[in-house]
């Protein structure tokens, strides 16, 4: 997802309600493209005292059933948020700045034992931690 007038389309058509909360949340998703966010990290984006800890968790659970938003466990146990990107991908997660880069899911090494053992794929996550080349430095 790119805009969020297609966010808003996607909302829409699963029958949620554009809110106030809504709008500023996804403003944060989509300028922190390059990081997955977590509830913390969200909140102190965010001056509007209307919004709490609650609110972020409530709206970021119904992005990610809608399909707008991913989400992950980090190395430290917390949820992270990222906006989806179209195409399936895996993640290489820093674990000192936490930021997340997608590499791309183009080949499935696993498909042979699926099939050896009558196994029915529903959805694989790959993470690789690791340190990014920032914080090498």
């Amino acid at each position: 997802m790119n805009s969020k007038s297609e966010i808003y389309n996607l909302l829409h058509d699963k029958g949620q309600r554009i809110t106030h909360q809504k709008s500023i949340l996804l403003d944060i998703l989509l300028e922190n493209t390059d990081i997955m966010l977590s509830v913390n990290d969200i909140l102190g984006c965010i001056s509007d005292s209307s919004i709490d800890a609650t609110t972020i968790y409530r709206n970021m659970q119904a992005f990610t059933e809608s399909g707008i938003t991913e989400t992950m466990i980090d190395h430290k146990g917390l949820n992270r948020y990222k906006i989806c990107d179209s195409q399936p991908h895996h993640h290489m997660i820093c674990t000192d700045c936490g930021k997340i880069i997608n590499f791309p899911c183009e080949t499935k090494f696993w498909e042979p034992y699926i099939t050896e053992n009558n196994f029915t794929e529903t959805h694989h996550v790959i993470k690789i931690y690791g340190k990014c080349s920032d914080c090498v430095k």
